[in-house]
């Protein structure tokens, strides 16, 4: 897809002292379905990007991982994108996270 061609290599904020994404091990436990409980806090402590420079897409159909994101891991720019990640919605995921940035 577009996307996977056009992603740039994962690479941590400039501030992280962690080794690229792809070359980060996450020792967590188990990751569950519940993005803001598991993912996201193992993803801070693996790479120690802060949540107001993640970005989270979100393809689920049935449930608001968007919703508990936001509210478990503030900071996090979420967009949900039911029929895939469709370049529309990831100019608009960036203006968003832009905005933040004001």
């Amino acid at each position: 897809t577009w996307s996977r061609r056009a992603r740039p290599p994962a690479h941590p904020s400039p501030r992280a002292r962690s080794p690229p994404l792809a070359a980060c091990p996450l020792y967590s436990p188990p990751l569950s379905s519940d993005k803001a409980s598991s993912h996201f806090p193992a993803l801070r402590k693996a790479t120690e990007v802060p949540y107001d420079e993640m970005i989270f897409f979100d393809d689920c159909g049935w449930g608001d991982h968007c919703g508990k994101v936001e509210r478990q891991c503030p900071g996090v720019v979420t967009m949900r994108t039911p029929d895939g990640l469709q370049f529309h919605e990831f100019e608009a995921c960036l203006a968003k996270f832009a905005a933040t940035k004001k």
